[in-house]
């Protein structure tokens, strides 16, 4: 079955149920380079908290999920947070790299037009995101997105991101 009719089977499902890769394994490795140019390789973001997002331009739910994603990612990535957005769209990266300068989506954008990583995640159903500790283990699986998840999404990213350091206070006075 494609990809888009899976997905549209799933579009509006919130569930960890579906997903074929399992919270407290290995997030499989992966090279890439973001419609930006940047080179990303998994493993390369050890000790940082990722969440890797499956994605499309097309996906109504996925238009819903990226403004919360963009939020977090401002929110949180000087403490540690990176957030990649996988996008499966058949139209690669130049339709991607629209869509995130119409949407002022700042975090890493990758085209995935062949589905050589969402085939490594074994992608059905989107958007499914992925909340990766520092170790690279898979702490959460998200499939599907409803108003509301990103909150869900905010209190696991915190739990594993280190404390916010404590600023000094001066004793003059």
């Amino acid at each position: 079955m494609p990809l888009a009719a899976v997905a549209v089977a799933g579009l509006f499902v919130a569930s960890r149920s579906l997903a074929a890769l399992s919270e407290g394994v290995e997030a499989p490795d992966f090279k890439a380079t973001s419609v930006a140019g940047q080179r990303i390789q998994l493993r390369d973001l050890r000790g940082r908290v990722v969440l890797l997002d499956f994605w499309a331009t097309w996906c109504p739910p996925c238009r819903q999920e990226v403004p919360q994603l963009e939020r977090l990612w401002r929110k949180y990535r000087a403490r540690g947070l990176v957030v990649i957005g996988i996008a499966l769209d058949s139209g690669g990266a130049q339709a991607v790299r629209q869509f995130a300068a119409d949407n002022k989506l700042t975090y890493w954008q990758v085209s995935d037009d062949r589905s050589e990583i969402a085939r490594k995640y074994r992608i059905g159903p989107i958007p499914t995101t992925y909340i990766i500790d520092p170790r690279g283990v898979i702490r959460q699986v998200h499939i599907g997105f409803a108003p509301g998840l990103e909150k869900e999404f905010e209190e696991q990213i915190t739990a594993l991101l280190p404390a916010q350091a404590k600023r000094a206070r001066s004793s003059k006075g």
